[in-house]
């Protein structure tokens, strides 16, 4: 026998007898950039590309990943569990219907007819009692091997035409369909080169939709945004360009939006010299594509921090969320024909302002959330207060939104122990009334949500959710789980999801802390956690973690972190800092090569340099550098035992951030603890994958956590 091979077979025995994990052997290729004065290695490069070691390696990855699956001999029961949660009824009061659209005159469902099965496009008109199929995902297949997803689907004003987003294994880019709702037929209009579902606005015999120039790459930067619109029974070739976006390398994209049935909201920044303009600008689109013209009614300089969300337009007016000298948001008239002119309307409160939608005729509606309470408040149109709804603390509302022509509304509320409950709200009365009953498989009293305050690093208080059982003591025992997201300005609202009551039936503390970076407290607290400042971020995680020891929930060998895409990112930069404050993590979908990750997809973007840094920056690369979770892993540091989750389609964030994390944690980490990654063939950035694909991820991700933590399943 060749002696490198019997040493080598020697070491891996001597690794397994102490009980070390053995991965797949891959061998690193050093590359070494240098940038702003820094060597910085890069020994997994050719994970970025389609290269015969990577796709060795990674099927060698799906066996280890394949044998440690083998022994959840709980999955089974698990799954039950799972089933259990399914089994949601609503019973309705009176003649209610749930619908999406009171006024449109046909529905659809798209439904899987079966575990593993690709999903199906059904429709029927609302006067109709039974739907029908009208189109087969696989039809739309490119192989075998693709999973189709019905993305978006948006009715013409005439109820005649449909457009139908189909996306291939998850990918963001898009291609819109025309179905005729009558024949039921789909026309020979194909687009394509758009993302998202295309962003659909129905006007006249067309539409208009959001272009991009095509790219081989899948994971390419998106270049050429530009504003289109298309007429029915035409070739793509022939649509008429009503924007092309002033920024054609994609770093500057635009965002619109309808904010009545024919103003077309634009927002986009506009070269001035060798600078950037912020500009708000509306359209009329009732002629659809002709006598198309911006109206700009406001501009700044781009680097100038406002936000000015138009929600609603009466006449000529604009009414526009803005914080502007209002760190908790107002609302302020904008006339279209006017520039830069603001007039107050609902001042400033004490409570962050978070939407604003029309309510009937003569009124509006202002959510306003304090301390994880929500307060709608109902404003006539000379901005005096009509009607106060407050609800309890833990509580999410959505709704209180209708046309002028409506009597009455419908609004919305749920917790993280149960879903929406439906109320219709009668607008003469300001009365509500309970429209359905639940019946769910629990007693969703048995769990308590507290909201809590604990110091950062910095001493800035930041707010967390603990929900648990009321059963499970404070005895620095306890399993917990911290989840979490932290940017974008986001806020983890309460919400109902089947997965977090799994965690909790089963004896779990959930912890969900609003860090810096998200939106809790407006946009000065998403700024703080933004670019330099995410340093923010990934301490307030931490903290997070220090305080639920602390005040008694747990201990490190019981509290496990998890997160996906932002939060991914936000996992993998957290066990970086700080390996020995948790026993496991889950990290979703991240971005782990922050030196390198705006040269792909979607990372370009003006919208993640500002979230993130920009590395090319030589004072933001610094901070990036810090957090960036691949560049940061240590020689034979134990890190939480680590469960990554991709999907090999993903081109938002692409999967070799993932696989060259997995590749650096498994070459030089402690390898006594677990670290392993399971890849979703076919799916993309959290869309792509079946039923049973999403079950199985779900049911494994739990039970690795519940695994590692030393929990038992309960009997319920």
């Amino acid at each position: 026998m060749n002696r490198t091979l019997f040493i080598l077979l020697l070491l891996l025995v001597s690794l397994a007898s102490f009980g070390q994990h053995i991965y797949p052997l891959l061998e690193s290729e050093l590359v070494i950039d240098s940038l702003h004065g820094i060597a910085i290695e890069d020994p997994y490069r050719f994970l970025e590309e389609e290269d015969p070691r990577a796709e060795a390696w990674l099927d060698e990855q799906q066996k280890f990943f394949n044998r440690y699956d083998r022994t959840l001999v709980r999955k089974q029961d698990f799954q039950q569990q799972v089933s259990l949660l399914s089994r949601i009824r609503y019973s309705k009061f009176g003649d209610w219907e749930m619908t999406a659209d009171e006024e449109r005159a046909y529905e659809f469902r798209i439904r899987n007819n079966g575990y593993d099965r690709a999903p199906d496009l059904y429709m029927k008109r609302k006067d109709q009692d039974d739907y029908v199929k009208v189109l087969k995902s696989k039809d739309f297949r490119n192989s075998n091997e693709d999973h189709v997803i019905f993305k978006s689907i948006r009715v013409d004003e005439r109820d005649k035409y449909a457009s139908i987003g189909i996306s291939h294994s998850g990918s963001d880019w898009t291609e819109i369909f025309i179905l005729d709702l009558e024949t039921r037929m789909l026309l020979d209009d194909t687009i394509s080169n758009t993302l998202g579902g295309g962003n659909v606005i129905w006007k006249g015999d067309g539409f208009f939709y959001k272009h991009f120039k095509g790219s081989e790459d899948k994971i390419g930067l998106r270049t050429f945004p530009s504003l289109k619109y298309h007429h029915l029974n035409s070739s793509q070739n022939d649509d008429t360009m009503v924007f092309q976006n002033p920024d054609t390398t994609g770093q500057r994209s635009f965002y619109y939006s309808m904010i009545d049935e024919d103003q077309l909201f634009i927002d986009y920044q506009l070269p001035k010299g060798a600078s950037w303009l912020s500009v708000k600008a509306v359209a009329n689109i009732s002629d659809g594509p002709e006598n198309f013209f911006l109206n700009i009614f406001f501009y700044v300089a781009a680097e100038v921090d406002y936000t000015l969300v138009p929600q609603i337009i009466i006449g000529d007016s604009i009414l526009i969320k803005a914080n502007i000298q209002s760190p908790n948001n107002k609302v302020v008239i904008m006339r279209k024909n006017e520039v830069n002119k603001l007039s107050p309307f609902i001042p400033e409160y004490d409570m962050l302002l978070t939407d604003i939608h029309r309510l009937g005729k003569d009124h509006v509606a202002c959510f306003y959330r304090k301390d994880s309470r929500y307060v709608v408040i109902v404003f006539d149109l000379k901005g005096a207060v009509v009607k106060k709804f407050e609800f309890p603390q833990g509580a999410n509302v959505s709704g209180f939104a209708a046309d002028v022509n409506a009597q009455e509304a419908y609004y919305y509320v749920e917790s993280f122990t149960h879903p929406g409950i439906a109320y219709k709200l009668d607008l003469d009365t300001w009365v509500s009334s309970r429209l359905v009953e639940m019946e769910i498989p629990y007693d969703y009293d048995q769990f308590e949500v507290k909201y809590v305050k604990y110091s950062s690093h910095d001493g800035v208080e930041i707010p967390m959710y603990i929900i648990k059982s009321r059963d499970v003591k404070k005895n620095g025992k306890a399993p917990t789980l911290i989840y979490g997201y932290g940017g974008y300005g986001r806020t983890q609202e309460p919400r109902f999801s089947p997965d977090f009551i799994l965690w909790l039936m089963n004896g779990g503390v959930l912890a969900i802390p609003n860090v810096r970076g998200g939106g809790v407290e407006g946009s000065d607290w998403a700024k703080a956690g933004q670019g330099i400042n995410k340093v923010n971020t990934i301490a307030d995680f931490i903290y997070a973690g220090e305080y639920l020891i602390r005040d008694g929930y747990t201990n490190s060998e019981k509290m496990a972190i998890r997160g996906g895409s932002h939060g991914g990112f936000a996992v993998g930069a957290v066990i970086a800092k700080r390996p020995e404050l948790f026993k496991a993590a889950v990290a979703s979908a991240g971005a782990f090569d922050m030196v390198r990750f705006h040269k792909f997809s979607t990372g370009f973007t003006e919208l993640n340099l500002r979230e993130f840094g920009n590395p090319d920056d030589e004072k933001e690369f610094p901070y990036l550098f810090e957090l960036s979770p691949y560049h940061n892993i240590r020689q034979g540091e134990k890190y939480p035992n680590l469960l990554l989750m991709t999907g090999d389609s993903d081109d938002r964030v692409p999967t070799f951030h993932s696989y060259k994390f997995l590749a650096r944690l498994q070459s030089v980490a402690d390898p006594a603890n677990l670290y392993m990654i399971k890849v979703t063939e076919g799916a993309g950035h959290s869309m792509g994958s079946t039923y049973a694909d999403r079950m199985d991820n779900m049911v494994v991700m739990y039970l690795f956590l519940m695994d590692q933590l030393g929990m038992n399943l309960r009997m319920w």
